[in-house]
C-alpha cells in the first residue's frame, strides 16, 4: 500500500492522505473537487477517491493492466469533469481509456 497526498494550492499544506494499492504516481482532481484519480504504476491500476471532507476513501479501482511493464503514468481530467485521460509507460500502442 502507498499513500497519495492532496495539498492545498493556496498554502501547500496537506489536506488529506489516501491509501491506494501499488505505487501512487500522479493525481488529478475533478473540477468540482469531489473525486481524485490516482495512477498506481506498480499496481497497474487507477484509484478513484471520494474527496468529500468526511470520506476520502477509494470508491473504485480501475484495472489498467496489460503487458509486462505497461503502466499508467500521468492523468488529466477534462474541464467538464466527464473524462480522464491517462498516458501509459511501457507499451507505445496503448490507447486512451475512458471512465
Amino acid at each position: 500500500m502507498r499513500w497519495a497526498k492532496r495539498t492545498s494550492k493556496a498554502h501547500g499544506r496537506r489536506r488529506a492522505t489516501f491509501t491506494v494499492t501499488g505505487n501512487a504516481y500522479r493525481i488529478a482532481i475533478t473540477p468540482d473537487g469531489t473525486r481524485a484519480y490516482v495512477t498506481n504504476t506498480a499496481g497497474q491500476n487507477i484509484s478513484v477517491i471520494d474527496t468529500r471532507p468526511t470520506d476520502n476513501t477509494v470508491i473504485l479501482t480501475i484495472n489498467a493492466g496489460g503487458s509486462a511493464g505497461d503502466q499508467p503514468n500521468t492523468i488529466a481530467i477534462t474541464p467538464d469533469g466527464t473524462r480522464a485521460y491517462v498516458t501509459w509507460g511501457g507499451d507505445p500502442q496503448r490507447q486512451r481509456r475512458r471512465h
